[in-house]
């Protein structure tokens, strides 16, 4: 059974060397965008925002303990 289980496991010995396969689509080349005052200022609400919603269940349950 655990013949069975490695068998699609590559060898640890096994090196990645080798040309990477190829993508079929056709990448196309998409522009930079430039950081605008208001996209900087959109991100710094995002995470004034954001942070605390995702470190409130951990504040949360520190407080019960």
């Amino acid at each position: 059974m655990d013949s069975e289980s490695r068998a699609f496991e590559a060898p640890v010995e096994a090196t990645l060397t080798g040309t990477p396969l190829r993508c079929p689509r056709q990448m196309t080349a998409q522009p930079l965008v430039p950081w605008t005052m208001g996209r900087i200022l959109m991100v710094f609400l995002v995470a004034l925002i954001s942070v605390p919603l995702q470190l409130a269940p951990a504040v949360i349950n520190r407080r019960r303990a």
